[in-house]
């Protein structure tokens, strides 16, 4: 039987062929797995990988754990809640932990000293009654970086890049992170995910993050910034204490996810505000009802729509593409 690979899976061999370390060669086959077709045409390929993935994993892992190995493998994954979780990378006293004070209700250690966060420390931040996650994780230098991260990186849907523009050491703070991102293999893109990444740990959509564009010399440093990076990155001026412009900032992150919210309402019953079903911009009725539950999708026999340039209450089938802020309505 023919193995019929995806685009995306030659894609992911490809780069295996073309790893150097180990940790590079266990991230692209569990890539590979990911988006292996599953059928009995790939059964040996997939077994074959398995066993490749154990080997690698075992010589990693070395032949028996550690204490120290015991607690890395603990903090080395963070469970993903909300519509998208969100990297927080930068150099040491950049203002992260504040930023996270910010704009969630997680409590992190705010100190002037650097390398303050020890652990990934998740909080989660809304955006017009959408949920996001963000995950701050220890400073990024030449001399310092915390080899579990890895995988929380990759897992990650948005890095936030965050620079210090009260600094002096600025732009050697940005390289260093970016640096190391670099010798992650990591593709950093403003908002358009190239083809054969779609759905890769290895591209990223990245924003920079200007912070503390409320001291006297702000205005110079950012100027620097979009010289150097403007083509590279979206560039964002924010200031974790007054506030400035981290509304704007959230607003660009559900811009560049690509998502939108739908609303749902129960026959007779007010709409549920509250709590919207986030899908992929061109999602149709049907991915909507898939999204609560497959049965209630199957069973589907109809919907009704409210939204902008819809009539009330317009009945549509379940190939019907929705819009942001669209009202649905399910009948079975």
């Amino acid at each position: 039987m023919p193995a019929n690979l995806t685009p995306q899976f030659l894609e992911a061999e490809e780069r295996f062929k073309r790893a150097t370390s180990d940790e590079e060669k266990l991230a692209c086959l569990e890539e590979m797995m990911r988006v292996i077709p599953k059928h009995k045409g790939t059964e040996k390929m997939r077994k074959d990988m398995k066993t490749r993935m154990a080997k690698l994993r075992q010589k990693l892992e070395g032949p028996k754990k550690t204490i120290a190995t015991a607690k890395a493998a603990a903090i080395d994954h963070v469970d993903k809640h909300g519509a998208a979780q969100i990297i927080l990378l930068g150099p040491p006293n950049c203002g992260k932990s504040s930023f996270l004070d910010a704009v969630t209700a997680a409590e992190p250690e705010i100190a002037d000293y650097p390398y303050t966060t020890r652990k990934p420390m998740p909080g989660m931040m809304e955006y017009q009654t959408v949920q996001f996650e963000i995950v701050d994780l220890p400073p990024i230098a030449p001399d310092f970086y915390e080899h579990w991260m890895t995988n929380i990186i990759r897992n990650g849907d948005v890095i936030i890049l965050m620079a210090d523009l009260a600094s002096d050491d600025m732009l050697e703070g940005i390289d260093a992170v970016i640096s190391k991102l670099d010798e992650l293999k990591m593709i950093l893109v403003k908002k358009e995910i190239p083809e054969e990444y779609i759905g890769s740990q290895f591209c990223k959509r990245t924003v920079l993050v200007a912070n503390k564009c409320d001291i006297d010399n702000a205005a110079d440093n950012i100027e620097i910034l979009r010289e150097l990076y403007s083509d590279r990155f979206a560039i964002i001026p924010v200031s974790c204490i007054a506030g400035t412009s981290l509304d704007r900032l959230k607003e660009h992150v559900f811009d560049i996810l690509q998502i939108m919210r739908v609303y749902t309402r129960t026959p007779g019953h007010d709409v549920d505000y509250t709590d919207p079903i986030v899908l992929p911009i061109g999602s149709t009725v049907e991915d909507a009802a898939l999204s609560i539950h497959k049965d209630f999708a199957r069973k589907l026999k109809f919907a009704k729509v409210w939204g902008e340039g819809k009539f009330d209450g317009q009945r549509v089938t379940s190939k019907y593409v929705l819009s942001d802020k669209d009202v649905v309505e399910f009948h079975i």
